[in-house]
């Protein structure tokens, strides 16, 4: 009669459940990728625990695909193994419990078809198909097979039961790792609902709930957009005052700032070359004038006329004399206020025809002068309005109405921006060309992510055309 021999242990290399967890743990993290990490989890097991195969199998959407198999499977079976695999680690996933085969007295009743079918094989008839956990969620499931005479038994159950807690959570974060960005996207979704519905989470749904909320305000509620851009006053009408001849600065009467009314002196300049200039000349004058008289008393007709002809031209040259000695007076041309040209720390230098001395402006006429980006130039069109702020002025706007749009860009503050011209409607004594200020040029409602996302969205564009065209 023969005698049957008791199964044999399954640990035999004699290492404790967490030992045998911990090894192929360490082979899986240092295994390059997610796909050979599985092999290596399933390698060690099937090694530990004695097992003829051991398939590794993570869960995609409502199934679960084998991912790893310790082994090389039989030609007949190469093609039908990973499927009686896949079911049988789906069972135990679906029925979130780990199922062994054959049934025990001790087990609880469940569904153990697809154990059965893949025990039908010729690699094994003992199986064990264990889910794997990860924040309370099966996303896998190990399925161990070794020959019908080594059963397995309720500590070896609860042994690998354990390895699977432990080795779960690296596999799952080994995959993630290792995934594509796309992937990554639309696994987001589905994770986040995950975290939501676990246990503890108040935290987790209040922030959810709010950016739910966050999002639904942003695209639903239509608010005012506008560009911002800076601002300059300037003058409707600004005149250069330049020196008219060569000479040099001496009294200077008004500074930067100063109201002026129309023919108010603003400076002189040094007139004394002028002046000799007019004294010789009127001395020849008064020669010519006599030698011409005694010709007439003489009734010398030639000399007569040839004095006549002399008085004339030195009076010309008098009169232009006199016509520079006035310009040396340089006057308003219309009433305004000077916004360049402070000359009184340049009394006495000199000066060239044509130089710049100062700069007029009407005090009452104005016009906004905006930089607007040009990201934004393409949405400016004349005739929109707006409203502006001065930094000297903080607590007063004034209403603002585009009338022109300049074609050239330049370059300001280290941005590419277009010259906008715009008029102002407001008036305020405390206005001064030159101020400085942000202006805001409304451009309808739009929901507030469409205002937020504008810019990202054409730089999104932008990229795509460089890249593709």
């Amino acid at each position: 009669m023969n005698e049957t021999l008791p199964p044999e242990p399954v640990r035999n290399t004699g290492q404790s459940s967490n030992g045998i967890a911990l090894l192929a743990v360490l082979d899986a993290l240092s295994q390059p990728d997610f796909a050979q990490a599985a092999a290596a989890v399933a390698s060690v097991l099937a090694k530990e625990l004695s097992c003829t195969r051991v398939g590794v199998g993570m869960t995609r959407g409502r199934s679960t695909e084998l991912v790893a198999l310790s082994g090389m499977a039989d030609t007949r079976q190469e093609l039908e193994l990973p499927r009686k695999i896949a079911a049988a680690m789906n069972e135990a996933v679906d029925q979130h419990v780990s199922l062994r085969y054959p049934v025990t007295a001790a087990d609880a009743p469940h569904i153990t078809l697809m154990q059965g079918e893949l025990a039908s094989a010729e690699l094994g008839a003992a199986l064990l198909s264990i889910p794997l956990p990860y924040q309370q969620t099966a996303i896998g499931a190990l399925t161990l097979m070794r020959g019908i005479d080594r059963k397995w038994s309720d500590a070896e159950l609860a042994d690998a039961e354990q390895m699977a807690a432990l080795i779960g959570p690296v596999l799952m974060l080994k995959q993630r790792a290792h995934e594509p960005l796309l992937t990554r996207l639309r696994h987001l979704p589905a994770n986040t609902l995950q975290r939501l519905r676990k246990p503890g989470s108040s935290g987790v749904k209040l922030l959810a709930l709010l950016l739910t909320f966050f999002l639904a305000f942003a695209f639903s509620l239509p608010v005012n957009d506008q560009v911002t851009a800076h601002a300059r006053l300037e003058g409707v009408i600004q005149r250069s005052i330049s020196a008219p001849v060569d000479s040099f600065i001496q009294d200077v009467l008004v500074r930067p700032g100063a109201q002026v009314s129309e023919g108010e002196l603003l400076l002189t300049l040094t007139d004394q070359d002028q002046r000799f200039e007019q004294s010789r000349l009127e001395a020849e004058l008064g020669r010519f004038r006599n030698e011409q008289a005694e010709a007439f008393a003489r009734q010398d007709r030639s000399k007569m006329v040839g004095s006549q002809a002399r008085v004339e031209e030195i009076a010309a040259q008098l009169a232009l004399v006199i016509e520079k000695i006035n310009q040396t007076r340089i006057t308003a041309p219309f009433p305004g206020i000077v916004i360049r040209g402070d000359q009184q720390q340049q009394a006495g230098a000199p000066v060239k025809r044509g130089e710049v001395l100062m700069v007029l402006s009407p005090s009452a006429d104005f016009r906004l002068v905006l930089q607007i980006d040009e990201h934004d130039i393409a949405h400016i069109s004349a005739g929109q309005t707006g409203r502006v702020a001065f930094s000297a002025l903080p607590d007063t706007s004034f209403p603002l109405q585009i009338q022109r749009i300049t074609p050239v860009a330049s370059i300001s503050g280290g941005n590419n921006s277009f010259e906008v011209e715009a008029g102002l409607a407001g008036r305020n004594s405390a206005l001064r060309s030159g101020l400085e200020g942000v202006a805001h040029i409304a451009m309808g409602k739009r929901p507030l992510a469409m205002i937020w996302g504008s810019r990202a969205l054409d730089w999104l564009n932008f990229q795509l055309w460089i890249l593709f065209g």
